[in-house]
């Protein structure tokens, strides 16, 4: 049954010095199909196991060629899926591969904002809360009047704000204990 599966595997991609490519049908994402009997499944998954041997649980398979419908063996090797992703052409690997803010801060050292799931550039930020500061510097007395007429309603109106001022209380006593 092996050679039987392996002629029926071979004959159905293109040998050649570089990449094998993959003559027969394809997923919708790009990368060869081939039916071994139970199912439908990868036929780079299935040219390296025929010709190296299993892939193990944890990994996948990386296109070194970056070609899916490659099943070239020694162009396929096993890595994790985040090396994986950050090998390839998405927005998590484009990004990570940069080294260099937009404006050109370099991404490193002191540089690098808190870790908030991506990366920040402080240079970048503090140019801009100089720029909104410079942009609103007038604003303080429309903030200290609005701050007035507030007071003012809730003075007025204490029945709605009995609620907040109890937790406001409440916080704060915790606070000093």
């Amino acid at each position: 049954m092996e050679a039987k599966y392996r002629a029926r595997f071979e004959s159905r991609f293109l040998r050649g010095d570089g990449c094998w490519l993959w003559l027969a049908g394809c997923f919708s994402d790009g990368y060869g199909c081939f039916w071994d009997g139970e199912g439908n499944r990868r036929a780079h998954r299935v040219s390296y196991e025929l010709y190296v041997g299993a892939i193990p649980d944890d990994l996948e398979l990386d296109h070194l060629c970056r070609v899916t419908i490659c099943v070239n063996p020694r162009h396929l090797e096993p890595v994790t899926s985040k090396i994986n992703s950050l090998r390839g052409i998405g927005f998590a690997a484009v990004n990570a591969r940069k080294t260099h803010c937009s404006k050109g801060h370099p991404y490193g050292g002191d540089n690098l904002g808190p870790d908030t799931g991506r990366r920040r550039c402080r240079a970048c930020g503090r140019e801009q809360t100089r720029a909104y500061r410079a942009k609103h510097a007038g604003d303080d007395a429309m903030r200290e009047h609005s701050n007035t007429v507030a007071c003012a309603y809730r003075a007025a109106n204490p029945e709605r704000f009995r609620g907040y001022y109890e937790k406001r209380r409440t916080k704060q006593e915790q606070i000093n204990g």
